[in-house]
């Protein structure tokens, strides 16, 4: 999907509703550990490239937002860093004064699912352990 995204026929008025249903859809499923990942990345990535505008998934992305510890994503990897900063730029974007709350409650779920002690993410910590040998 996200291969497709990036196709220059991906921006036709005719894939509109799909793109929109893929973003819906992905919304479902990043309460889910298996999908969480995969679905973040795929919803930053409709949200950056202009896919799907972030007026029609606006209500969508402030009800995960509000209800991040239920409805938020399953795991803190580098798919869900990105939609998170995708979703505060946008609010921000949309409203200036929405840009606090919206950082306080990503960093509070954030900390809630993430700590130095958990592993991370396999491909998270492969670029860390090549990041270290390359300053060694």
């Amino acid at each position: 999907m996200n291969s497709a995204a990036d196709q220059n026929a991906a921006m036709s008025v005719q894939f509109s509703p799909f793109w929109l249903a893929a973003w819906r859809i992905s919304a479902r499923h990043i309460t889910l550990s298996a999908t969480c990942r995969a679905a973040c990345h795929l919803m930053a990535q409709l949200l950056n490239v202009g896919l799907v505008p972030y007026s029609q998934v606006k209500d969508i992305a402030e009800g995960v937002l509000s209800s991040i510890d239920v409805n938020g994503p399953a795991d803190a990897a580098d798919a869900t860093i990105y939609y998170w900063t995708t979703i505060a730029i946008l609010r921000a974007t949309d409203n200036l004064g929405s840009a606090y709350d919206t950082i306080e409650r990503v960093l509070r779920w954030l900390f809630k699912r993430w700590s130095p002690s958990k592993r991370l993410h396999c491909s998270t910590r492969k670029a860390l352990i090549k990041t270290n040998r390359d300053v060694v």
